[in-house]
């Protein structure tokens, strides 16, 4: 399985002959230059998805998830709420976790991903404060906002990673929008003590998980 960041919170997948996209907006056009097999787009916020690159990516064939206000927006995505999943032929399996953040009066929802690929789960987190059932998944790969502002800090990242003890971490969500490399630092000093091995991903560079 090989793994890219494009900046903020934005990822692409590959594995076997397939490639996925997560919430595809940050980083170089140039950079999306491989049609996707899945794109899962999060949240209907202007920095998880971009149009031009869904344009780009989407090949007939492309399966395209996301919440429901996503998928009034999108056309040809099937909407998903916390706890739809679809597996598809090959074993790949993507279900759609609850992502919340709460801010004085105001209230925010998407998604997040946990997605199996042969005998490895991954958990896109998405833009969440702490919620009970984030705490309870098992997961052997963790892509985690520690930005802060309208997602979780790194500390809060810290106490989410601790209690899922994965077998990889990666911090997202730093470095343009909200939060600094700094933050990224920080999880990983605080987190690496334990079994839990930290990725701090420089863009466009791939690494195998």
């Amino acid at each position: 399985m090989l793994l890219t960041w494009f900046g903020h919170g934005s990822f692409r997948i590959e594995y076997g002959n397939n490639v996925l996209y997560l919430d595809p907006y940050a980083g170089d056009a140039d950079w999306y230059d491989k049609p996707a097999n899945l794109v899962l787009i999060s949240k209907n916020e202007y920095d998880h998805w971009s149009r031009s690159l869904l344009n780009k990516i989407t090949v007939d064939g492309t399966h395209l998830f996301g919440s429901a206000d996503v998928a009034r927006e999108v056309f040809g995505c099937r909407p998903f709420a916390p706890g739809d999943f679809i597996t598809f032929d090959d074993g790949t399996r993507v279900q759609a976790t609850a992502a919340v953040v709460r801010r004085r009066e105001s209230v925010s929802e998407g998604l997040g991903w946990l997605i199996t690929i042969g005998r490895q789960t991954l958990y896109f987190v998405g833009d969440t404060d702490i919620l009970p059932n984030l705490l309870n998944v098992k997961a052997d790969i963790v892509i985690i906002p520690v930005g802060g502002t309208w997602t979780m800090s790194a500390k809060d990242a810290i106490t989410v990673v601790r209690r899922i003890t994965p077998r990889i971490a990666i911090p997202a969500h730093y470095g343009s929008q909200s939060g600094t490399i700094d933050d990224a630092e920080l999880f990983r000093e605080a987190v690496e003590p334990s079994y839990t091995n930290v990725l701090v991903l420089e863009p466009n560079r791939e690494v195998t998980l």
